[in-house]
Parts: C-alpha cells; structure tokens; sequence
C-alpha cells in the first residue's frame, strides 16, 4: 500500500444548485419583505420586531446555504477525507472507510430528513433507497450523476459528487487497500413484507381520513360561530389583548376556508406522492405522513382561538 503523499482537493460536480440557492435568498427576501413593509406603515412594532428577528435568522441561513454551495470541496490528505461545505467541515478517517461504490445513472427515491434539498444542492441527512432498504445518509452533493456512495466501518453512509470522480476513487483504490469498491443498486425492489407494506398504508390512509376531518370540522365549528357574529367583528389584537382592527365578518369565514384549502390539498399531495413511492410502503412514510398532521392541528387550534376570541369580545 502506498500513501497519500499529497494533499488533493476536488470539486464537486457542476449544477444549477448554485443559482437555485441564490433564487432562493433573493426570493425569500422579497416575499418577507412585503409584509415588512406593510406593517411599518399600518404599526403594531412589536410584531414587526419579531418578523424582523425571523427574517434575519432566514437571512443568515439562505446566504450560509448560498455561501455553502459555491466553497463546496473535497480534501483527501494521506489520512482521511475532509467533506467541506460554507464553515462546516466533516474529517473521516481514511481507516474508517469500509467500501466505496460508484453510482451510474443514479434514480434515488428518499426524502431529506434534515438540511438542504434545493435542486442540484443537497447537504445534510437524507434517507435514500440502497440495495433495496431506506438508509440515512449524509450527502455533499451537487449533480447525482457523479455520485460516490462511502461506507464507513461505524455504520454511516456518505454521499458525494466530485468533478474528476475518476480521479479520486483511484486514488482511495491504489492508496488504500483495506477500502473495497463496490457495486451498488439503486433501483432494486424494495425489501419489506406484505404485512409491513398494509400496516403502513393503512395507518398513511388513517392519518389523511384524520387530516380532513379535523380540517373540515374546524371549518364547520367556525361557520356556527360565524352565523352568531354581528356583521361588524374584531379582527386583529394588539399587544395590549384589546382589539385594534374591525372588519365584516366574512373575513372570519373567507380566512378559515383559505386554511382548510391548504390543510385538505398539502395533506392529499403528500398522501397520493407516498402511494406512488415506495417510502409509503414502511414505517418512515407514516412518519412523513405526521408532517401534514401537525400543519392540520396548528390551522385548527389556531382558527379556534380566533372564533373564541371573537365570539367572547363580542357577546
């Protein structure tokens, strides 16, 4: 076995990820913003404090993402792999790695559980489809069709895509001979029984039938307190808890229905987007199916407390 004399650093593969991610910040500042604007002009400062906190901490992890896309690299020194992503490095030890695959033509199913999943920008951990079975796994990824899959000794999966990916596998290949190359599928059936395929369909179909109702019946709750208000109604509360701005009650009703809209449709997208994957097939898709779930809880606690409050400053 030969060592790694020299240090050699690659880049990763190119990608629109980079215009994506400026999009993105350029995008979010724009829609926030707006609101901003409005609401120095028509008051209520310590609201507008708090959007301007939200929007600085939104500010500062869109240009870090910005940031991180472009100063992406990988550094292979004669005794580890140092994945480098904005400030953030992770060091593995050449010794640590246990195998390496090459993936062509890559066609992932999996979902991001955590950081960036802009197009042609992933950081963070993913759970993706491998030899038939969901593994989470921990890409600095641009353009998959150069992806490298590294699997280490103590059970973790990283994902990579360098620019000369000839270049650094021959190098782990010729430097290191305790690392094995491999052959990886991404496209192999998924390995779950049929009892764990129903169980978790059934439990997916049992959340979404709860997703409606609860929808539809904070809608029909804030109907029978509609048709009770006077036409003129409080519709917005200051700091003090007093009311600071009146309008028709329709807005009320118009405001409910626009959340039920959204609850009803994100929990349908989402439900129909896991019955055509295979993540709706095993116990990870009834925790994705939780997602649309707590969206419907926070609309329907939040449209009850607007209906009682109104409902009690009025009678």
């Amino acid at each position: 076995m030969n060592e790694i004399t020299t240090t050699y650093t690659f880049r990763p593969r190119k990608s629109h990820g980079g215009i994506w991610s400026i999009s993105f910040f350029v995008g979010s500042l724009l829609i926030l913003g707006i609101p901003i604007i409005f609401l120095s002009v028509i008051g209520d400062p310590w609201f507008l404090v708090l959007i301007g906190i939200l929007m600085g901490l939104l500010v500062l992890v869109l240009g870090i993402t910005a940031h991180g896309y472009y100063s992406m690299k990988y550094i292979l020194t004669k005794d580890s792999l140092i994945l480098k992503w904005s400030v953030f490095r992770r060091r593995i030890s050449l010794e640590n790695i246990q195998s390496v695959a090459s993936v062509t033509d890559p066609k992932l199913q999996g979902i991001r559980a955590f950081g960036v999943g802009i197009p042609g920008h992933l950081v963070g951990k993913f759970y993706i489809k491998i030899d038939g079975e969901f593994v989470p796994t921990t890409f600095y990824a641009t353009n998959l069709e150069n992806l490298v899959i590294l699997r280490t000794l103590d059970g973790k999966i990283f994902g990579i895509t360098p620019d000369a990916r000839e270049k650094l596998l021959s190098s782990l290949a010729s430097n290191q001979a305790f690392i094995t190359m491999v052959e990886m599928d991404t496209e192999l059936p998924l390995r779950a029984t049929q009892e764990i395929i129903n169980k978790a369909r059934l439990w997916i179909s049992v959340l979404l039938l709860i997703c409606i109702l609860m929808g539809v019946g904070t809608w029909i709750y804030t109907f029978f307190v509609y048709i009770n208000l006077p036409d003129l109604i409080p519709l917005h509360w200051g700091i003090s808890g007093l009311p600071d701005r009146f309008g028709n009650k329709y807005e009320l009703l118009i405001f409910n229905s626009v959340f039920t809209g959204i609850d009803i449709l994100l929990s349908t997208l989402i439900f129909w987007w896991l019955r055509k994957s295979d993540l709706g097939k095993i116990k990870l898709g009834i925790t994705i199916m939780l997602f649309p779930l707590l969206i419907t809880i926070v609309f329907s606690v939040l449209m009850i407390i607007i209906s009682q409050l109104t409902l009690n400053y009025v009678f």
